[in-house]
């Protein structure tokens, strides 16, 4: 039996909703009874949305970044995912890495 690879996809399909499909979509995000006084203004955003999704509009504005402060320009940034964690100490005195790999 010959062994045959599939071919790897690569990228990101390009599915367009239905409009059917996005007003279900759409609506589902308002589902909570909390938004019922609001349903009139909510199916009149519908056909915007949609026309922003079909156009592929994205954010017309974005926001500025705020302005950073002597203060913090000065601070050091957090250490991030490579502090030691009790996780971390119990694999360091076992002798392996954080990754699972052995030390050398």
């Amino acid at each position: 039996m010959a062994n045959r690879t599939p071919k790897a996809r690569k990228g990101q399909g390009s599915f367009p909703l239905s409009r059917i499909e996005f007003d279900r979509r759409f609506r589902a995000r308002f589902f909570d009874p909390a938004f019922e006084d609001k349903r009139a203004a909510i199916e009149e955003l519908e056909p915007i949305a949609r026309d922003a999704y079909e156009k592929a509009r994205k954010s017309p504005s974005p926001a500025a970044a705020e302005p950073v402060s002597p203060i913090q320009a000065t601070r050091s940034p957090p250490s991030g995912s490579r502090r030691a964690t009790p996780s971390r100490r119990r694999k360091r005195a076992m002798g392996t890495r954080a990754s699972g790999r052995g030390c050398s």
